[in-house]
């Protein structure tokens, strides 16, 4: 199992995501505070990057961790003796590991503009939201992992952007959100942030400002996850199969 990891760490060294990972949340910085004119940076910060970046940054991530093993039919994992369930798995978690890192650094930069700018939450209020966007954003992996590898590029992005888009720019204040995964992020992050992903501010009788969402919203972000990746994983497992038949 430990050279699995191994071996699918070192395979993001010869491919962009790395630097997209560092990159992107900083360039997502600059925007806001070249944008916003050193004005409520932190909040602008933050509602970009969870409403239109972090779904990009999960669809680059899933697919460029991939496609290069799918350009040569998975002939490299084919050919020796290790179970395809298990590589699946672990491909999922260092693309998830990578997501929590460029989190991270968003937090980190968004934590430096604050001290900078006039602060609008507590570092207390950001770590929460890196842990918030990264666990509610999860589920996507195994799911574009799995779409870049049944279908193509095209596909994963079409089908994760209509996710997210449709499910994130407003957020669902009935019941009715617990059934979708999508919505969730921006539920808990206009809780936390105090403020629509369309960028107005929550009024203090808003149902989008209750914080007691957080705790469930982030266990069945973490159910889907777990679901999706077995299923995915499994589903996987059967190409080699199938390969031979």
């Amino acid at each position: 199992m430990k050279q699995i990891w191994q071996s699918e760490f070192l395979k993001t060294k010869h491919s962009p995501i790395r630097y997209l990972t560092i990159i992107l949340p900083l360039i997502t910085c600059v925007l806001a505070v070249f944008l916003m004119s050193g004005q409520a940076v932190q909040i602008g910060t933050m509602n970009w990057w969870y409403t239109l970046i972090l779904p990009v940054v999960v669809i680059i991530i899933s697919t460029e961790s991939i496609i290069e093993e799918k350009a040569m039919n998975f002939f490299n994992l084919f050919i020796i003796p290790v179970s395809l369930r298990r590589s699946w798995l672990v491909k999922i978690g260092i693309c998830s590991i990578l997501l929590l890192i460029s989190n991270m650094i968003l937090f980190i930069a968004v934590t430096v503009l604050g001290i900078i700018f006039s602060s609008q939450f507590s570092v207390l209020t950001g770590l929460l939201s890196c842990v918030v966007m990264t666990v509610t954003s999860i589920w996507l992996i195994p799911l574009s992992l799995f779409l870049v590898v049944k279908w193509n590029r095209l596909v994963t992005w079409f089908i994760v952007i209509c996710l997210t888009t449709v499910g994130g720019l407003q957020p669902v204040v009935g019941s009715f959100w617990w059934f979708l995964p999508a919505t969730i992020t921006s539920r808990l992050m206009s809780a936390l942030i105090k403020i629509n992903p369309n960028g107005i501010p929550l009024s203090s009788g808003s149902l989008l400002n209750r914080t007691s969402v957080i705790i469930p919203g982030l266990m069945i972000s973490i159910i889907s996850f777990i679901v999706i990746s077995i299923l995915t994983a499994y589903w996987f497992e059967k190409r080699k199969e199938k390969l031979y038949e």
